[in-house]
């Protein structure tokens, strides 16, 4: 896709949230100083964003599995304690 962004006042100035930024290849340069610092604050903020959910992530997994080795772990008391009391009742 090519989007020639020729403005009056002079670059792109849209919403950063629109997915033709996202899936652009490269942007055309900025001269606005101002446009420019939110532009790097955004893809850095962004950059922030998709690091914290991979961590999130990796951080939920890793629960799921201690949850899972805990019931493990509890049925396997469950169940030496069953056997501790049949041999308690059979004696």
């Amino acid at each position: 896709m090519y989007n020639n962004y020729r403005e009056p006042k002079g670059s792109f100035t849209h919403s950063l949230k629109d997915t033709d930024i996202h899936l652009a290849a490269s942007l055309h340069p900025v001269k606005n100083a101002s446009f420019q610092y939110r532009l790097h604050k955004y893809f850095l903020m962004r950059d922030s964003l998709y690091q914290l959910r991979n961590k999130l992530s990796q951080l939920q997994r890793q629960l799921n599995d201690v949850a899972v080795e805990l019931k493990v772990l509890e049925l396997e008391q469950e169940l030496s304690q069953s056997i501790f009391f049949l041999a308690l009742v059979h004696l």
